[in-house]
């Protein structure tokens, strides 16, 4: 794992620190003024945008989770939702909201009669604009956590302390949430160092140090281009130094038994009035940027010119995306690579977490170095350090031999950083949490207990009269009760009720769809697999193993489904499954060589190993006198996947040959959505005992 990392992380930040020692671009990099201009305007506008971020998030944070009004659960999603919108796609919005021709401007510019737009979005003052409203979700998701997490026992200590608001809030409320706001603050001053899109299309000629660095490299100074770089990374390394000392080491963390505070309720009308209407309108500004980007989505290429509002409205953009491959290709690219980024990014996360905390490795240390630098340096470094390494054809080089790669068209991914790929992003983000500091406030005699529980190997079943309460070492969630609630016996052991209670029917319905759509998606391409692999000019003798390649993948997935699903849940496990199903019918469709129709048949296969799932979710929810009855529902769900799946593969290959792939990953996506509503989660979670003290101890052969 070290070697990896340090191949993967050191290597590329050791390349590109000797690519710039070089005199010359060393001496012109501290000759010109300009160099300096774009570093200080970074930094600046990095802890400019922290500062609006925090006046933004942090007191909203308080607001929704401290105070009760009508619409608030509604409110506080709709606030934290541009955390959705990619980095290049909400820069694109702000152009169309409040550019020199965007709605707000021409419609003020109608509206009284100016002879040009009221202002110009450009310069430093509409970069921080962007980053102020993309990055208070910062602020405002970890300080809600941070709220969450709060003792109410120690503040109504505090409160018969005497201590006044000002001072409860300054000794007791500020320091324990600390971590969250330095979190907070990191990541937005990570983020707006790095950022390149809003600085590219807002900043004209105000440079920061990111568009310095493109700008320098297209224009064929690649010496110059490293020593940027480097002098990036010294900032952003200088950043988090300072931001780790600013948080210092005696983190405060709450323990005991008490509940989170209790939201207060507005009791004048007249205040709860103007919260829920403030807090309305501030969502109704968030959300501007995307009903614009819907809106203008919907207008047909040249029909709006002059207007302030579109004067035509039609689905034609939608319909050429999905009818033309070559428009649709750069979403798959897109889906396809952030998947593989995700999944590289989980195998290499849980593998060092589990040597540093779980085997305390001699070398954890570095390997929580290496995994914390990706994420300190800005996108834009990491993407040049990697390009310049492993901006090679042959897979196994270790670096390039002429430095950057040769630009090309759409080559910058990421919110328009240039030269991520999957690479790129999978090392960029090994450290998204980089250290899991709450575990130091795990006590090792709990541990040792835990561990000394091992050696049962069933459930414990104590017959005691359960009595009901809170359990206030519970998630939030879990603590609200939702009309739950917990039985406990007298000696600890906590026993809770299925959490499902949907009727069978509705849930042997959910899963009967889910095996006939499984099928029927399978059904709707096989008949076709032959003729595309002719298609793509493989020999007679390949499409056997082309066939087979699912059910080999479906036979090595099916024990692994099981387990997780014994692990996990069925519903995860059935959930990860479809999804896998629907990714796999998206190559199918868009399959244009033989290497990816193997690609969608093995991935086909493994997400269809999830029927002994779905079975076992029979199993677990129904009576035994209604299982076989039910399992036989489902098998007959699958014939009529078997019959009807054919027919419909054969007319939808009639519109396209992408066309029965869509089709099929359609179906499977609506699967995911009522399986998503109606299919609760099967198995009683673990039985689990608690010390004198609250603290919870889970017992291993539990439920």
């Amino acid at each position: 794992m070290l070697l990896l990392l340090a191949w993967l992380v050191a290597y590329p930040i050791l390349i590109v620190a000797g690519e710039a020692a070089h005199v010359d671009a060393l001496r012109a990099f501290v000759s010109r003024p300009g160099e300096w201009a774009a570093l200080w305007a970074s930094l600046w506008i990095s802890l400019a945008s922290v500062a609006l971020a925090a006046l933004i998030g942090v007191p909203l944070a308080f607001l929704f989770e401290w105070f009760e009004f009508p619409g608030r659960k509604a409110l506080g999603a709709l606030i934290a939702l541009p955390a959705v919108l990619p980095p290049f796609v909400g820069v694109i919005a702000f152009l169309f909201l409040y550019g020199e021709s965007g709605f707000i401007s021409r419609a003020l510019q109608h509206a009284f009669g100016l002879a040009q737009a009221p202002w110009r979005l450009q310069g430093a003052g509409a970069i921080l604009l962007v980053h102020a409203y993309s990055m208070y979700v910062y602020f405002y998701l970890f300080t809600r956590a941070g709220l969450a997490r709060l003792d109410q026992s120690m503040l109504e200590a505090a409160q018969a302390l005497r201590a006044g608001r000002g001072r409860l809030f300054r000794r007791v409320v500020l320091p324990l949430l600390r971590p969250a706001l330095t979190g907070a603050a990191l990541l937005t001053f990570m983020t707006a160092l790095g950022s390149f899109s809003a600085p590219y299309v807002f900043g004209g000629g105000f440079r920061v140090m990111t568009t310095q660095i493109y700008s320098t490299k297209v224009n064929g100074d690649l010496a110059l281009a490293m020593v940027e770089t480097l002098a990036l990374a010294l900032v952003a390394v200088g950043g988090l130094v300072l931001l780790r000392h600013t948080q210092g080491e005696d983190l405060l963390v709450a323990l005991g038994k008490g509940t989170a505070p209790r939201r207060r309720p507005i009791r004048r009308p007249a205040v709860r009035a103007l919260a829920t209407a403030a807090g309305w309108l501030f969502a109704v500004l968030l959300l501007l940027p995307h009903l614009t980007l819907l809106l203008v989505s919907l207008v047909p290429y040249a029909t709006w010119t002059t207007e302030t509002l579109p004067p035509v409205l039609s689905l034609v953009n939608y319909r050429r995306v999905f009818s033309e491959p070559e428009r649709l290709r750069p979403l798959f690219n897109s889906f396809w690579m952030a998947s593989v980024s995700t999944a590289a990014v989980v195998v290499v996360a849980l593998a060092a977490g589990w040597l540093v905390v779980r085997r305390r490795v001699a070398v954890r240390r570095w390997i929580e170095s290496f995994l914390e630098l990706p994420w300190a340096l800005p996108g834009t470094v990491f993407a040049v350090a990697l390009a310049t390494t492993f901006g090679v054809s042959k897979p196994f080089a270790l670096r390039h031999p002429r430095g950057l790669p040769p630009a090309r068209p759409g080559a910058r991914g990421g919110g328009g950083e240039p030269g991520r790929w999957p690479l790129g992003h999978a090392a960029a983000r090994h450290a998204a949490a980089p250290r899991a500091r709450a575990r130091r406030g795990g006590e090792p005699r709990v541990r040792r207990g835990a561990g000394r529980l091992c050696v049962l190997h069933r459930a414990l079943y104590i017959r005691h009269p359960a009595h009901r309460h809170r359990d206030h070492v519970q998630s939030a969630p879990e603590r609200d009760g939702r009309g739950r609630g917990v039985r406990r016996g007298a000696h600890g052991v906590q026993r809770r009720r299925p959490l499902d209670r949907s009727p069978p029917v509705k849930r042997l319905s959910v899963l009967m769809a889910v095996c006939f759509v499984d099928m029927l998606g399978l059904m709707l391409v096989a008949p076709l697999m032959a003729f595309y692999a002719l298609r793509l000019q493989a020999p007679e003798w390949l499409v056997g193993p082309l066939i087979a390649s699912f059910a080999v993948a479906q036979l090595i997935s099916s024990p692994v489904w099981g387990k997780l699903s014994d692990r996990y849940g069925r519903r995860p496990a059935l959930l990860v499954g479809l999804g896998a199903s629907a990714f796999a019918y998206l190559i199918f469709g868009f399959a244009n060589s033989l290497w990816l129709l193997f690609a969608s048949r093995i991935v086909q296969g493994m997400g269809g190993g999830t029927t002994g799932v779905a079975q076992a979710y029979v199993a677990d929810t129904m009576q035994p006198t209604e299982r076989a009855k039910a399992l036989g529902w489902l098998s007959a769900a699958t014939s009529a996947g078997v019959v009807i799946g054919p027919f419909i593969g054969s007319v939808a290959h009639r519109f396209g040959t992408e066309v029965p792939g869509l089709v099929a990953a359609a179906l499977v996506l609506i699967n995911v959505g009522f399986a998503w509503g109606w299919l609760p989660e099967s198995r009683v979670p673990h039985a689990h005992t608690t010390t004198p003290s609250g603290r919870y101890v889970p017992l291993p052969g539990g439920g």
